[in-house]
This record gives C-alpha cells, sequence and structure tokens, in this order.
C-alpha cells in the first residue's frame, strides 16, 4: 500500500506543527505523496520533492451552504492561476482578523490579560486569528489545559456571546467556481463533518467538482458507502487524508494513517500530471 495523504495543517493555518515538522514526519511514516492544505493560505504548501516524499500544493476553503448556514470546506490540489484564490484568501484573513478582535472583546472581562499581542506568535505565518489561537494564549497563561475542552465551550459554543458571530464565509457554490477556474483539482472536505452530505449531492449533480474527499476520520461509515456509490456513479475521483492538526487534531492520527486507496490515487496523480 503507497501510503498518501491530502489532507494536513501546519501552524500556518490551526495546525500546530511547522512544514519542517510535519514534512520530518511524514517522511519518518513513509509517506509517498502529500498535500498541505492550511485553511485559506498556501503559504507553506508547495510542489516539489523531498527524499521519497512528493509534495503537491494545495489549499482548504473555507466556504458555508447559503440555504442551510452550514460550513462546507472544499479542498483544492495543484492551482494554476492563483489570483483569485489569493483574493479569497486576503477576504478570509480581514474577516477571521474582524471576528477575533470582536472575540477578545467578549472575554476581556473574564482574561483582561489577554490581547492581540499575545495571538501573534501564533499568527506569525496566517496573519489571521483562530480561536484556537485564544485558546493557546489562555493556556499559556495557565487558565486551560487544553484547546478543545470544556473552556472553550463555554467561550465559543452555542448561546455564548461568541458563539454567535463568526467570520462571513462564502457560498460554496461560488467557492468552488473559484477553486476551479484555478485550474485545480477540486474536491469536498469531509461531508460528515458539517452535516453536508445534501450539498455534497447537490456539487456532484451539478458537476461543480472533480472529487469528494471520502475518506477522513470522522466521516461516518455510513457516508462513506454513500460517497463511494456516488462517486462511481458520476465517474468522479475520491480524496482522503487524515486532517491532521497536529497537537490539535481531533482524533489521534499520524500523516500518512488516512488516505485514497491506490486506485484512487493512481487517478489522482494522473489528473495532476505527476508521474514520479
Amino acid at each position: 500500500m503507497i501510503r498518501s495523504d491530502f489532507h494536513l495543517h501546519t501552524n500556518a493555518s490551526d495546525g500546530t506543527e511547522t512544514r519542517r515538522q510535519l514534512i520530518k514526519i511524514a517522511l519518518q511514516n513513509n509517506v509517498k505523496y502529500m498535500s498541505i492544505t492550511d485553511h485559506d493560505t498556501m503559504i507553506n504548501t508547495s510542489d516539489e520533492r523531498i527524499g521519497d516524499l512528493r509534495l503537491i500544493r494545495g489549499c482548504e476553503l473555507s466556504a458555508k451552504d447559503g440555504k442551510t448556514g452550514r460550513r462546507v470546506h472544499i479542498l483544492c490540489y495543484d492551482p494554476e492561476d492563483t489570483k483569485e484564490l489569493e483574493d479569497y484568501f486576503e477576504y478570509m484573513r480581514s474577516e477571521r482578523l474582524r471576528v477575533g478582535r470582536k472575540y477578545l472583546e467578549n472575554i476581556a472581562d473574564r482574561f483582561p490579560v489577554i490581547d492581540m499581542e499575545d495571538l501573534e506568535p501564533y499568527m506569525n505565518l496566517s496573519g489571521t486569528v483562530f480561536k484556537s489561537y485564544i485558546m493557546q494564549a489562555i493556556m499559556t497563561y495557565g487558565y486551560a489545559a487544553e484547546v478543545y475542552g470544556d473552556l472553550y465551550r463555554e467561550l465559543f459554543g452555542k448561546g455564548t456571546p461568541n458563539g454567535g458571530i463568526g467570520a462571513e464565509y462564502g457560498d460554496v457554490r461560488d467557492v468552488v467556481r473559484i477553486a476551479r477556474r484555478s485550474g485545480g483539482l477540486c474536491s469536498v472536505a469531509h461531508p460528515s463533518v458539517y452535516r453536508s452530505m445534501d450539498v455534497t449531492k447537490e456539487l456532484l449533480d451539478a458537476d461543480a467538482v472533480d472529487a469528494v474527499e471520502v475518506w477522513h476520520p470522522r466521516n461516518t461509515e455510513e457516508d462513506k458507502a454513500v460517497l463511494q456509490e456516488w462517486c462511481r456513479e458520476k465517474g468522479l475521483i475520491m480524496t482522503g487524508g487524515t486532517d491532521y492538526h497536529g497537537m490539535l487534531s481531533s482524533v489521534p492520527c499520524v500523516p500518512g494513517m488516512t488516505g485514497p486507496d491506490e486506485e484512487n490515487l493512481r487517478k489522482i496523480l494522473e489528473r495532476l500530471g505527476i508521474r514520479d
């Protein structure tokens, strides 16, 4: 089995590992093909070979289903023309900064010690604010022992002041058009995670995407079976990855633990024109 992983994050978005650390652990785990897909940025991704590891440029675009308001993420691999992607990245960066400042205002009474300067070490590459950055700053001062624990839910869960606000994502139908116009391979990410099976089917029926991320640690077994059937009916590629976030991964994983089967790996490489 050829190990590959087409969904990983670094400290350029909401992962904890640097690009160097991620590549190092991928090499140690005999991963042969890998795409770093940070949220709304391509700062840490590249198209190159390092030892036995072939890196493929990628990103994960944040979007929403305008009909339901649910989040939908779109993976884009090996884009050729990145102008529209970069414009969308900048839009999302400014949105996350706007909301991040509002988050800090809402928790100022409880954690007056936390300010934007405390977030700068985490913002160094992304230039923006993720909720995990705020939690890591809170942990630095000793007020929490984990990122996605009880305190996170108290600060950002439903019914809280912060739970009612968030970055205004673009509609997924517009976002997939941006991804497709870049010339990249466009895949719907982890449909089970945000209950986006309905919009995934809509996108497939409209021939709006090239692939679906079938193999993901948080896709349910039932959804995986349905997604495979849909992809076979449409002749679409099935992608896969761990959704690795380092210490912030929702389930224990290492790069290469989850990825496409060899048939779909071959289809991905053929679609991207990769022969080495």
